[in-house]
């Protein structure tokens, strides 16, 4: 009696599985690679609505202190009373953020606005 194509057999079969297993590695492997880069863009969203919906208030609440400005005192005539002031912070390098700040003017407005460093 011989059992050789048994044995072939269950070794082709062997192979079968392990291939199998490899892919089915690769395959968590991957899904495990996207949830952690959709985690981290939903972290972000909400960072960045967040953001966002803090601005809106600060422009809420200067547009408010604007319409009183003008409706009850008037200006005093000069750039910086009556200029939005558009401030930026960008992160320099390092382990402790250190800022570069520009400001440019628009007429009519102030307001300051700030990039996180992230």
């Amino acid at each position: 009696m011989n059992l050789s194509p048994v044995g072939a057999n269950q070794s082709e079969h062997s192979r079968a599985q392990n291939e199998r297993d490899r892919e089915l590695a690769d395959l968590r492997a991957q899904a495990e690679q996207r949830e952690a880069a959709i985690s981290a863009l939903l972290e972000n969203k909400v960072s960045l609505e967040f953001e966002i919906n803090t601005y809106r208030r600060l422009l809420e609440v200067e547009d408010g202190h604007l319409q009183r400005v003008e409706g009850g005192e008037g200006f005093s005539g000069g750039r910086n009373s009556s200029a939005y002031h558009y401030q930026t912070r960008t992160a320099v390098g390092g382990s402790t953020p250190r800022y570069d700040t520009t400001a440019s003017y628009v007429p009519n407005k102030t307001m300051t606005v700030q990039k996180s460093a992230r």
